[in-house]
């Protein structure tokens, strides 16, 4: 029988193998052990030591292989193996009961609380019953989405180091947010060759806005129509902060109490053109190289432009005023970029940044 550390039967598949001294295979099977009954291992060469090997499916312990001497074995009895942990393994997991509350969602998503980045989905989780459990996660806060026709969310959680935080989906009216965004002009925000027009998206610490999707998301953001008019379905009640936005316009913030199954309207939202503007210089390029600059939105895809050889300054405008990363590199075959930061502020709405890109190199090929 196969037991953790602290005594509690293994759970998951095991390989029994033995070898005779030349290292030759006698014998291998594979098993699953169910947690509570040991496994019936028949029909093993006599006088060879078995190895037994546990795979990687319980939290804090990695796969490993333990050997059983010969000595040991006696017909008709019951052989302990015991499985260690790792201390260095730091990682926590997430578990989700749906015994309660069984949304119905095609996808599952845990997201770093105040990021978009997703460090674990369905796809890399596995379901028993009704206990779903991701896969290895670093300790921090986090939010889970359960994405489907609607949207279920949690609250946020905290994730610790070789344990499992448990979720168990709670039933909620959602809430709807709306706006109508219009320019300083009042007339609705068209911009041609941009993916997405105005959008009223979450802004708070379990959500940031996805500057470059192109449909409606719900509980997270919804994209303006024609005549301005945005709907955000799907929200969960509580605290939850909100901003709206349009490309090359200032953002407008917006924290709000909202209570279950309520429509709250933001009424006419005004944008203001935004006026920052970064100047980026490159010196040191060399002939026949291209390049490509980047300039990050917070979050979001990069507003990207290809430079020529020729071509030792070029100019973003129209931006914001936030933070911005900017980095440049090498045009062909990828290549590690350079990179500095550029504040755009109400006092200081141009920033220039200058690199030396003498020693930029492309990607070797394989």
């Amino acid at each position: 029988m196969v037991l953790l550390e602290d005594g509690v039967a293994f759970k998951g598949g095991i390989t029994v193998s033995s070898h005779d001294q030349a290292g030759e295979l006698l014998y291998r099977r594979m098993f699953h052990s169910n947690g509570q009954d040991a496994v019936s291992v028949q029909s093993l060469p006599k006088g060879a030591n078995l190895e037994v090997f546990a795979h990687a499916t319980v939290l804090g312990y990695p796969a490993q292989s333990v050997t059983v001497e010969a000595s040991t074995i006696v017909r008709d009895q019951t052989v302990i193996v015991t499985l260690r942990k790792d201390p260095g393994n730091q990682y926590g997991a997430v578990e989700i009961d749906f015994n309660g509350y069984p949304p119905k969602g095609q996808r599952i998503a845990i997201t770093a609380k105040g990021q978009n980045l997703e460090v674990d989905g369905g796809s890399h989780g596995s379901r028993t019953g009704a206990i779903w459990r991701s896969g290895p996660i670093a300790p921090g806060e986090y939010v889970l989405r359960i994405i489907g026709d609607t949207l279920w969310e949690s609250e946020p959680f905290i994730v610790e180091a070789q344990r499992a935080t448990r979720l168990t989906p709670d039933p909620y009216q959602p809430a709807t947010v709306t706006a109508t965004i219009v320019n300083e002009q009042g007339h609705p925000i068209s911009v041609p060759g941009a993916k997405r027009g105005a959008v009223l998206s979450r802004f708070d610490q379990s959500c940031l806005p996805d500057w470059i999707s192109a449909s409606d998301q719900p509980g997270m953001l919804a994209l303006a129509d024609a005549g301005g008019r945005a709907r955000l379905t799907g929200v969960r009640p509580g605290l939850r902060r909100f901003v709206v936005d349009a490309p090359h316009h200032e953002p407008c913030y917006f924290e709000l109490v909202l209570m279950p199954g309520e429509t709250r309207d933001l009424g006419l939202v005004k944008l203001r053109p935004a006026a920052g503007k970064i100047i980026v210089r490159l010196t040191g390029m060399r002939e026949g190289m291209t390049y490509i600059v980047h300039v990050g939105q917070p979050r979001g895809a990069a507003v990207r432009m290809e430079l020529s050889v020729t071509t030792r300054e070029v100019v973003f405008e129209r931006l914001p005023l936030r933070t911005y990363l900017v980095a440049v590199a090498p045009g062909e075959s990828g290549g590690r970029p350079v990179s500095a930061q550029a504040a755009l502020t109400e006092l200081e709405s141009e920033a220039v940044v200058e690199f030396d890109v003498s020693g930029l190199e492309p990607a070797k090929r394989r």
